[in-house]
Formats: C-alpha cells, structure tokens, sequence
C-alpha cells in the first residue's frame, strides 16, 4: 500500500488503522516522515504569510510621509509633534513620540504604530508589541532602520526555506515523542483489546492513529486566529482514534466444542 493510501485510510477509519500494526517498522518511520511533510505545508504557508506581512508593515513604517526618527535609549526621538495619523487605504500608521497614545490602545484598533517606547505591528486581532528596550542599548536611525529592512527583505526568499525546513525537523521530532507518549496511552487500555498485543504492534498503530489530528492542527495554522485549547483537541482525537482502532481489532473465534 503506497503513503497516499496510508494517509487517507488514517485519517478516517480506525479499523484500518488496526490492520496497519503489520506494516514494518521502517516503513511506519518514512510514514512518520511523509505525513510531517503534509503537515509542514500549511506551517510554511502561514510562515512565508507572516514574513511577508512584517516585511510590508516595515514598509509602511518606513514610508516617506513618516516624519525623521531616532531610536536612543529605548525611546523614540523626532521633532515631530503629538499623534500623526500617516497612510490611507488601510495602511495607516500611528506615530506618536510623545507618549499620548498606548501600545494597548492600538494592539485593540489592529493598527500599526511607532510609538515613544513600542511598536505594534498590526495583524487583525493577533498585533504585535515590541519594545525598543528589547533591543538594548543599540541606537539607530529612520535611515538605518530602512537599510535594514532592504536587506532583510533580499534574504526573505533563503530564509523560508531554510526556516520551513527547521521547522520540518523540530515538529518531525517532536512528532515521535507524541507517538510514544500516545503508545503509553495504548499500553494502558491493552486490555480493552480482544486480542494481545505486543509494545511493537502499539506503536505502530499509535504513528497511524495521530493523522487526523496532526492534519487539523495544522490547518488551524492557516487561520488568522488562535484557535483555543489547540493541544487539548489534539489529545482528545488521538486518544479517540486509538481507542477505536483498539475495538476495531478482529475478535478471535471461538473454537466449537467436538459433539
């Protein structure tokens, strides 16, 4: 049976999932690989999403209407007066040195800021503060700021890679750890299995079992909210699947009795 028929039967049905325990091993672990690399996808969507969002947000910061500035000390230093609301179109920005306005005041609007010691990078109901003391005593100016961002945004394209790669990796190990935790989890209820089973034949249905909920987790990264209680839902379908599977096992006949 190839990975792609591995994959859609596990994600629906847990009596496949029961006869799964034949497979080898080492064809359970590039299962492993295979379906990490399906749940990776949308990981990588939303990291190259939020990468170009920054990169576009600096933009705006950085436009030319935004008055000269100096970061000293973790304070923002311009000569300009009181608030400024600079940009239209949805792209306005908030620039305030003189302290009037508050970080959580705009974090609620979902509006970007420069203000006199954060800045809030605006994204729907999910904005970003930063303050400037984060990056120590480093100073800087409007001009260097935008030099940064231009060169930042040539690396974009061999950072994403790069970070969707690592990504990749962690959650691929991070991956097994879930299977053995959730193997535990099967060593417990083996006695609900009308047929023994051996730590071998766990496991391997445990790496079938997490499909479903890997593949809704990370679906729920391409979502422009926090979805709450995330882990919660995931444990609670593994353990579902598992269980199932477990019930889904053949029972062994009962031999009749000679007359």
């Amino acid at each position: 049976m190839s990975m792609i028929q591995l994959f859609i039967k596990s994600l629906y049905s847990p009596l496949h999932i029961a006869r799964f325990r034949f497979q080898k091993i080492t064809k359970t672990i590039l299962y492993i690989f295979f379906l990490m690399a399906l749940a990776s996808i949308p990981a990588g969507i939303a990291l190259s999403q939020s990468l170009s969002h920054v990169s576009d947000e600096l933009d705006t910061l950085l436009q030319e209407d935004v008055p000269d500035f100096s970061i000293e000390n973790g304070e923002l230093i311009s000569e300009a007066e009181g608030p400024q609301t600079i940009g239209e179109g949805g792209r306005e920005l908030i620039f305030d040195p003189s302290g009037e306005v508050t970080a959580e005041e705009i974090a609620s609007s979902g509006q970007s800021a420069l203000l006199q010691e954060e800045v809030v990078i605006g994204s729907g109901d999910n904005s970003q503060v930063y303050s400037y003391s984060q990056a120590g005593s480093i100073s800087f100016t409007k001009q260097e700021l935008s030099n940064l961002a231009a060169s930042l945004q040539d690396v974009f394209y061999i950072l994403i890679p790069v970070a969707v790669v690592g990504l990749y990796l962690l959650n691929t190990t991070l991956k097994f750890i879930g299977i053995f935790a959730l193997s535990v989890f099967g060593l417990m209820i083996r006695k609900t299995s009308p047929i023994p089973l051996s730590y071998r034949f766990i496991w391997t249905m445990s790496a079938f079992a997490v499909t479903l909920p890997t593949m809704i987790i990370a679906l729920l990264d391409l979502f422009p909210f926090q979805i709450p209680a995330v882990f919660t839902i995931y444990w609670v379908i593994a353990f579902f699947m598992l269980y199932r599977a477990f019930r889904s096992l053949p029972r062994p006949k009962k031999s009749s009795s000679p007359a």
